[in-house]
């Protein structure tokens, strides 16, 4: 049965009941690559990153302002859920689209101390990354906690163009008018790199230990960048499948001369990846 309404301390317990290796929190579960970083931020912290499971503009651009999962994206959540259900997470900080939202609820069942950050969002690029009002995704996920979203409608929104008439419109036909709206400001790296230092800087300010940061495929690569003292360009770095989870591993700074910097992706095949995604 579900412990909605449990208290953190009680989820663990929880879990612990079903899997005593929960309490090791340098655990590393077998299906979940380990990916280097040497960034203070992560000092004694283990940190899972997870990128959203499926969703309709992945496979089709007739998709609904702020995509849902799929079918099969529902059953790549279950499927993952073998895996989440084995990490002692203390906090769940989800980007507030539907999509991860849903991925997030599904992976991390019952979690009782799950927070949206707008900075975990996707690039600004595309309708698909674009969000409902917070007063409208309270309603869908009561038990996520969206006090740390300043805005209600979604900022990035003034970044669009069109299409005309839309202002006059209210509820779902605002809503399915704004899909086909043009990207007129693109978020630049640099942008999303900043974004990925705050998410940093909320990771060494919260006492949770043990995280799970569900995000997007852009911002997660650039994210993975981010991990370095220094390095090429993030776009030579694996993207994350949908649903996939990545455990980040701190690894100290060597004082010795003349060794190569840490990759945060080390051990990982090599994809390339060419130009911008739009469908993260």
């Amino acid at each position: 049965g579900g412990v909605r309404g449990a208290s953190l301390r009680e989820w663990m317990s929880c879990k612990r009941g079903r899997d005593p290796t929960v309490e090791r929190p340098e655990m590393s579960v077998k299906g979940i690559a380990d990916v280097l970083s040497k960034r203070a931020e992560l000092r004694d912290r283990d940190v899972w990153i997870v990128r959203h499971a499926q969703g309709s503009h992945n496979v089709s651009v007739d998709y609904e302002y702020d995509p849902k999962l799929t079918a099969e994206g529902k059953q790549q959540v279950r499927s993952q859920r073998k895996l989440s259900s084995q990490l002692p997470v203390d906090l769940v900080l989800v980007s507030p689209l539907r999509r991860t939202l849903e991925t997030a609820t599904g992976l991390f069942p019952d979690h009782p101390n799950m927070v949206a950050v707008e900075h975990l969002r996707e690039s600004v690029s595309a309708t698909c990354n674009i969000r409902l009002p917070i007063s409208d995704l309270k309603k869908s996920f009561p038990h996520v906690d969206f006090s740390n979203v300043p805005d209600d409608e979604d900022p990035y929104l003034a970044r669009f163009e069109g299409p005309e008439g839309v202002e006059g419109l209210r509820g779902d036909k605002r809503w399915d008018a704004l899909v086909s709206a043009e990207c007129i400001d693109y978020e630049t790296d640099e942008e999303m790199l900043a974004r990925s230092n705050k998410v940093l800087s909320l990771i060494a300010s919260r006492p949770e230990l043990r995280i799970a940061l569900v995000s997007h495929a852009e911002f997660l690569n650039v994210f993975l960048h981010a991990q370095m003292v220094k390095g090429a360009p993030y776009r030579m770095y694996n993207f994350l499948e949908n649903c996939e989870i990545r455990r980040l591993a701190f690894q100290p700074p060597s004082d010795a001369k003349g060794k190569d910097e840490a990759s945060p992706d080390k051990g990982l095949p090599r994809v390339k990846a060419a130009g911008k995604l739009s469908d993260g």
